[in-house]
């Protein structure tokens, strides 16, 4: 099935919109720096609710590999980038952290980083934004602190931040992790897919609200996967799903979001097709795959360059980009 890819791209000055083919180019405002291993996250903090999106940190892709400390703020209404790092110090220089909206608290968690286990929330106050360092009471030995996922939801009627896989910590490989922001408490749920002597990393993990789940895709033990997992908070238990017709090729380092009613997933280390694919949970919640092609697409991962993607209601598009070297930011629209 056809759908829609366009291309937004990067530069540092103004200039009226062109049609290039099949390519929407937007230059912009102001230029961001390619990245790597950056988090990216449809968030509230602007004054109009969740129209804006959010990219903290990275590590450069410019030739220096600097580990960078920024943030900046995406909106889709205009198409322009805003520079929003706080002026006091925050978390400092990292890189694959994570990063996912809280809504009990206002504000974004950034858990993690290369080396670094700590959770720190970012916030508007009457300047722009401010870090805070969110106090930690407990600890169990600490969740895998690269190459995770962490999404937001609802553990124990409690808002909550799960953090599965990676590699790092002392912690079974498959263990599951819940931190409750409100009381600065880690605790530990149901084991996931895996095994002790093996780490799924480089996978996502995306938090599908009106199902109450979690749902994991893909990633990498000794290779590309292409299973899919859901994890209920609500009875501590996961369940692997079985969806109908053809699926995805095996990869990670891929991108994946939710829709409201659907799983978009796309590029990744093996993911070398022409599109995106789309999983459903119809007729029931195994529920079914299905391929998009498009003549234009970002293109597939030879060597692990990973980006980041989100969810835009607004504008009911994904947002893509910061993969490897290049200032460039992909949209796409399911089709019809």
């Amino acid at each position: 099935m056809a759908s829609n890819w366009s291309i937004v791209m990067l530069w540092g000055w103004q200039n009226s919109s062109q049609i290039l083919g099949s390519y929407h180019f937007f230059p912009a405002l102001r230029v961001t720096r390619g990245r790597l291993d950056r988090s990216f996250i449809e968030s509230g903090l602007a004054a109009a609710k969740k129209q804006c999106l959010h990219v903290p940190g990275g590590c450069s892709r410019d030739g220096s590999n600097v580990v960078l400390q920024d943030v900046w703020e995406y909106w889709p209404s205009n198409a322009s980038w805003r520079d929003v790092t706080p002026s006091l110090p925050g978390p400092g220089p990292r890189w694959r952290h994570t990063l996912v909206w809280s809504e009990s608290d206002g504000g974004c968690l950034l858990f993690a980083g290369a080396s670094n286990l700590e959770v720190w929330l970012l916030q508007p106050n009457a300047s722009g934004y401010q870090w805070s360092a969110v106090s930690v009471v407990s600890n169990p030995s600490a969740p895998g602190n690269r190459l995770h996922t962490a999404v937001a939801a609802n553990v124990d009627g409690q808002s909550a931040m799960l953090v599965y896989g990676g590699i790092g910590g002392t912690n079974p490989k498959q263990r599951l992790f819940a931190f409750f922001p409100h009381n600065g408490t880690w605790t530990t749920r149901a084991n996931g897919p895996g095994s002790n002597s093996f780490v799924r990393y480089s996978h996502t993990a995306v938090w599908a609200a009106e199902l109450n789940l979690m749902l994991v895709f893909g990633g990498a033990i000794t290779g590309g996967l292409n299973d899919l997992h859901a994890y209920s908070p609500a009875t501590d238990t996961w369940q692997q799903l079985g969806p109908s017709g053809a699926l995805p090729n095996g990869r990670l380092g891929h991108v994946a979001v939710w829709t409201g009613s659907a799983m978009i997933v796309a590029s990744g280390q093996g993911g070398n097709e022409d599109g995106a694919w789309v999983w459903r949970p119809v007729p029931d919640l195994q529920g079914s795959w299905e391929k998009t092609s498009t003549s234009v697409y970002p293109g597939f991962d030879l060597d692990n360059k990973r980006g980041a993607a989100a969810w835009d209601p607004f504008t009911s598009r994904m947002f893509y980009g910061f993969r490897g070297t290049a200032d460039f930011w992909w949209s796409y629209q399911l089709p019809g």
